[in-house]
């Protein structure tokens, strides 16, 4: 991801900005929304680079970064290493696999591996907690980059979404075995009637 979509060349930070399908997720162009967080460790982040003159050039525009350097670089502040997937449709498909790499180790340091947490389920939390936010489906898979099937299909993991139609059936279950214990009850006084009477029930 080039500077230019965070950075403009005021100088200005952009909290909203248009990922080019080139380098988006499936090939699908895509908006990026920044929350206040997100914007203040991007802020962060960026002094960083400055501080240590990484992707810049000699001039007043864009903060003084390069526009078109890369945004995000590893540890050696360097851009990630890209690599060929074959192809996905009629495009080559390629992956940030050094990238991926270096958030699984975060995300192993962290602990949080250990609880069942990694990379994808991570974006399937995106797309249940912004579903249950009011989202529409197509409105998570434009910015999720996905689509509204593959939204679809995590969605339907999302047991708790669901909780007032499993509660629907196990009520519709409790008052059937209800029903019938109170048949079983009502038909049980009939036969002691029926026998008091001396009448035999079929």
């Amino acid at each position: 991801m080039p500077i230019e979509l965070i950075v403009s060349a005021t100088g200005e930070l952009n909290s909203i900005f248009i990922l080019p399908e080139s380098i988006a997720h499936n090939g699908r162009e895509r908006p990026v929304l920044l929350n206040e967080e997100l914007k203040a460790d991007i802020e962060a982040y960026l002094r960083l680079l400055l501080k240590y003159g990484i992707n810049s050039m000699p001039h007043k525009a864009y903060l003084g970064f390069d526009p078109n350097a890369a945004l995000v670089v590893n540890e050696q502040f360097q851009a990630y290493k890209l690599q060929s997937r074959g192809k996905s449709t009629n495009k080559p498909r390629i992956i940030p696999q050094q990238l991926n790499d270096h958030l699984d180790s975060l995300i192993d340091n962290a602990g949080l591996k250990d609880v069942g947490i990694t990379r994808k389920s991570l974006l399937r939390g995106f797309v249940i907690e912004a579903y249950r936010n009011n989202w529409t489906a197509k409105e998570v898979a434009l910015v999720a980059g996905m689509s509204v099937e593959n939204v679809g299909n995590i969605l339907t993991l999302d047991l708790e979404q669901y909780a007032p139609l499993s509660d629907y059936f196990e009520g519709r279950e409790r008052r059937k075995q209800q029903s019938i214990e109170r048949l079983a009850r009502v038909r049980k006084w009939t036969f002691h009637d029926d026998d008091d009477n001396n009448i035999v029930g079929s």
